[in-house]
């Protein structure tokens, strides 16, 4: 016989011998509910039916079943302890079992009574079987024990009546009574009262509905809503011992069951008493007594703390009570129900149970010979099952891994795994979760066992891992995680799937999603019907929409240009021609209409058609090819400008140099040597307003030379305010520092600057200009610490600029008058810093502007600027080649030499000056000087006859001359061969000076 069935004979007789016990001990006691109850024998039905013999536990449970309600009385409805509903309302006087002893009072407390005459009571009128006012009468235990009291205490104890509990602790506080009859102590209560001795000690209890367990452990009620009575005392024990639980106040006990029974309250806590009470009366089907706590309520009287007699008097007389008394009150309101007598029908009983007995010892042999036959076929099918697990168990190509839930230990393990992990099946079973993870935070052996655990507590768990193989090689798997119990062990099952190639898909989409989210560029995704599917972050920004909005809206909605009637026809040209890249104009949410580029793309996938565009804002390339319009305009009317003032500057040549050989005529009268003279300085004036067309069309390196800026200045100023309202003061010091300059330019930058102020003062005013000479402190780029400057202000009194206006107002293009071109103040900005200066300005609106320009001083002072005045003085002879296709110019040029007693050989090109050179190398005489013209239109120029000069002649000495004087070689003229430069228009003075120098 198997060894189990053997462990089952050895049960059934242990149950026998137990039921005679039973009955023998019944019969001795004759009291049936004293030690035995259901309880008892339920727990033999669990052993039993945790046999495996399927039979066995029917029958055994049906014959247990049986004894049970044969020999064990049912229970009442009641709470353990409580009497029937009608014990609670008997208002009857108590009945003393013996006369209680006399209460000896001290002097003090009689003296204090006699002027007392009464003391007043209140109570809580809802509280049964404790107490309660009915009809104004106060009934209940408390009322017995202070019927007690009152035959010890010589003067009357009266009830004050209250509506409920709360109202008699606010009638307490204001002394409208002197006692409770019933109270517990709490720190806020000991403010004003004090207590006595306990004469009642109730356990507590919580009630629930029937469908709830019973609670064993308090602390396991933490997150259910609990109800209790407003102002009771336990509710601040309950508070203050488990802050974490959920209490909430009820009026009355009666309210709090009721709100327990329709679901607003999971459980009410109360005493023994009134909540068996309630329960009984109200809610006798519905709710239960669910669970006991360790508290009790221990209560007593409270007094007025302000009357300290009180409390004595009434310890005294609680302490005078008597057992029997207090029995008596118990019994009365909670009375124990006994059963006397001898029940013979026991006897009927046990021989019943002994015939069930015999009869299941026979019906059991005959079940286990065919269980034998049985169990036989049951282990094949055992067998078969098991064949089916593990070839479902190893069918999928998932790792399916079997932990303990407690440690992570692993139990069992599939094919699946072995060749996910390449390890056999001894070698998987010997693994630990450290030897199959990455080991790097957080994915090492304890956050593992925290999944496991946590799968164990709070359900089924799915995350991504970082796995390791056999090898050492890294991968990704998707972890799944339940909890079962298997062969009654708590268990883990994890499947593990590998995701290796999905996370490399996901890393490249995200860096995709990223790249294109952090585009500058618009991303729109959209259907056939043009409703955006997706945008990108820079969409949103660019389009001033959020992303939920966008994604409300149609192409249609933020392209003007495309009404939704053309869209159809859009997305026909889309699709036909696969991509398609043209510029329209997009809408912003505040209305503002900009150019974009969009790059449509036509995407097919999974059945469905969709466009995706990258929308470039081009506002700033299409202001770029509007002003790159304006600059060739500005070019090519450049280019005019620099082509005239070079023809211009090649008539002024001969103009002024035969004026200027025209004055050395001694011959001429005085008056018109002061007419050739004004005739001079207005051809001068005309030289100078070429330059200004040179330096607009081509802002090229300055001519520099050394001069005074007050000359400069003043010229330049008085030009332009000619015939205006507006006057212009000088305040110039006589010492003031030479500066190496280029007179046409800086002349060009104070015409500019005065004329703005002039138009900043259009009914008039005063523009002041004040020069003074300055040392730089420290180094300011891009002067150096030390070095001599000259300031130059120009202050006006104008309108004065806002800050807005003066940030941009160097900026090219950029003017806050309607005519005006924006390049002024860029020029000369340009020309000051090619000139090693800076410039600056400071303005307030309504005050007006000052602009400030620093230059670099020059090494010659004042005095030897004043020793060259133009003087001509003869020099050596020299043979001098002359290279200018303008015969006026040469003419002029020749006369001048031949002036200066030099003797002037003319030739029109480059090829004329070579041919010259080489027949006077021949012959033996070198030209001691040849000036060349820079520019020869259609022949060779000054730059490459130079070069070929120098091939024949390295020491040949030669003077570049032209019209262009802001020409880079005029500038750098060493650096290309020549001794010095010299522009066109000139005087004989000037010539001189420069033959001499070199």
């Amino acid at each position: 016989m198997p060894q189990k069935n053997i462990r089952n004979l050895f049960l059934i007789r242990k149950i026998f011998l137990f039921f005679s016990w039973y009955f023998v001990i019944e019969l001795k006691n004759n009291i049936f509910s004293s030690f035995l109850d259901r309880r008892v024998i339920l727990k033999y039905v669990v052993q039993l039916f945790r046999a495996r013999l399927q039979p066995c536990r029917y029958f055994l449970f049906c014959l247990l079943l049986c004894c049970s309600f044969l020999f064990c009385p049912p229970p009442t409805r009641a709470v353990e302890g409580l009497p029937p509903v009608a014990g609670y309302h008997s208002d009857q006087p108590v009945q003393a079992v013996a006369k209680p002893p006399a209460v000896h009072f001290s002097p003090a407390e009689e003296k204090y009574m006699r002027a007392k005459k009464r003391i007043t009571m209140c109570v809580d009128p809802d509280w049964m079987p404790l107490e309660e006012i009915k009809n104004g009468v106060h009934i209940g235990m408390a009322a017995d024990y202070i019927a007690i009291f009152q035959k010890q205490i010589p003067i009357p104890i009266t009830l004050v009546p209250t509506v409920n509990w709360n109202e008699s602790l606010l009638y307490a506080k204001s002394r409208k009574c002197d006692i409770f009859s019933l109270a517990m102590p709490t720190p806020e209560r000991r403010v004003y009262m004090n207590f006595t001795r306990p004469y009642l000690s109730i356990p507590l209890v919580m009630a629930a509905r029937n469908d709830m367990p019973f609670v064993d452990d308090i602390t396991s009620l933490i997150g259910v809503k609990l109800g209790v009575v407003k102002g009771y005392a336990f509710g601040e024990i309950l508070r203050r011992h488990y802050p974490k639980m959920t209490l909430l106040d009820v009026d009355n006990v009666d309210q709090g069951l009721r709100y327990v029974s329709i679901g607003k309250l999971d459980g009410f806590i109360g005493t023994l008493a009134t909540v068996g009470y309630t329960i009984q009366k109200e809610f006798p089907n519905e709710l239960k007594v669910a669970g006991k706590f360790d508290e009790r309520w221990q209560l007593g009287i409270a007094t007025r703390n302000d009357e300290p007699q009180l409390l004595s008097i009434f310890n005294k007389v609680i302490a005078s009570l008597d057992a029997r008394e207090q029995q008596y009150i118990l019994n009365h309101w909670i009375p124990v129900k006994f059963v006397r007598g001898i029940d013979y029908t026991l006897l009927w009983r046990v021989l019943s149970v002994a015939a069930i007995g015999v009869f299941f010892l026979l019906w059991r042999n005959n079940v286990l010979r065919r269980y034998g036959l049985r169990l036989e076929e049951q282990n094949k099918q055992i067998r078969e099952g098991e064949e089916r697990y593990r070839a479902i168990f190893n069918a999928p190509n998932d790792a399916i891994v079997l932990h303990d839930a407690h440690t992570g230990g692993i139990l069992d393990v599939n094919r699946g795994m072995m060749e996910m992990f390449g390890c056999n099946y001894k070698e998987a079973l010997d693994a630990d979760m450290e030897s199959l993870s990455s080991g790097e935070y957080p994915f090492t052996a304890k956050e593992a066992l925290q999944k496991v655990q946590a799968a164990m507590s709070r359900g089924p768990q799915t995350f991504d891992w970082r796995c390791r193989r056999s090898d050492g090689a890294l991968f990704w798997g998707e972890v799944s995680l339940k909890y079962v119990e298997y062969g009654g062990k708590a268990c883990v099952i994890a499947v593990v799937r590998d995701i290796n190639e999905r996370k490399k898909l996901e890393l490249s989409l995200y860096f995709t999603k990223f790249a294109i989210d952090q585009s500058t560029d618009s991303a729109f995704w959209s259907r056939e019907d043009g409703r955006f599917i997706y945008v990108n972050e820079a969409a949103c920004r660019n389009l001033g929409y959020s992303r939920d909005e966008l994604l409300t809206m149609t192409a249609s909605d933020i392209a003007p240009q495309i009404p939704p009637q053309a869209w159809a026809s859009q997305w026909r040209e889309l699709r036909e021609k696969g991509a398609m890249n043209v510029e329209t104009s997009y809408r912003c949410k505040d209305g503002r209409i900009f150019p974009v580029e969009v790059t449509a793309t036509f995407v097919e996938y999974d059945g469905n058609d969709f466009n995706c565009s990258i929308v470039r804002d081009i506002t700033e390339r299409k202001r770029a090819e509007k002003e790159m319009i304006k600059v060739k305009k500005l070019e090519s009317v450049g280019v005019l400008a620099g082509g005239i003032a070079h023809d211009f500057n090649n008539i002024l040549a001969a103009i002024l140099g035969n004026i200027n050989l025209a004055l050395f005529d001694d011959e001429l009268t005085v008056e018109t040597k002061h007419l050739l003279a004004a005739a001079e300085k207005a051809t001068i004036r005309a030289k100078d307003l070429t330059q200004q067309l040179l330096t607009f069309a081509k802002g090229g390196e300055p001519v520099r030379e050394t001069s005074s800026l007050e000359n400069v200045i003043r010229d330049s100023a008085d030009f332009v305010l000619h015939g205006d309202k507006v006057i212009c003061r000088y305040d110039t010091p006589v010492d003031l520092w030479l500066v190496d300059i280029d007179r046409g330019q800086v002349s060009q930058v104070i015409q500019n600057i005065v004329l703005n102020a002039s138009q900043a003062m259009p009914e008039g005013g005063e523009i002041r200009i004040v020069c003074e000479n300055i040392k730089c402190r420290e180094v300011e780029p891009p002067f150096a610490a030390g070095q001599r400057i000259v300031k130059i202000a120009i202050s006006d009194s104008g309108i004065g600029m806002p800050n807005n206006v003066l940030e941009k107002i160097f900026d090219p293009y950029f003017s806050s008058k309607q005519q005006g071109s924006g390049l002024g103040l860029a020029i000369c900005q340009s020309i000051i810093r090619k000139h090693g200066g800076y410039i600056a300005v400071e303005s307030t609106p309504g005050v007006g502007s000052t602009f400030t320009i620093y230059l670099a001083a020059a090494e010659r002072s004042v005095e030897e600027e004043t020793a060259e005045a133009p003087v001509v003085e003869e020099t050596a002879h020299l043979k001098i080649l002359i290279m200018d296709d303008e015969e006026m110019v040469s003419s002029v040029t020749g006369s001048m030499l031949a002036r200066l007693g030099h003797e002037v050989v003319f030739s029109e090109d480059g090829e004329e000056c070579l041919k010259c050179y080489r027949e006077a190398m021949a012959s033996g005489r070198l030209f001691d000087l040849v000036i060349m013209d820079l520019t020869i239109p259609g022949g060779m120029g000054g730059l490459e006859a130079a070069q070929r000069v120098l091939e024949l002649d390295p020491g040949a000495r030669m003077i570049v001359s032209s019209g262009y004087s802001n020409d880079p070689v005029m500038a750098k003229f060493r650096d290309f061969g020549f001794c010095a430069a010299i522009v066109k228009p000139y005087q004989l003075q000037e010539l001189a000076r420069i033959i001499s120098n070199v």
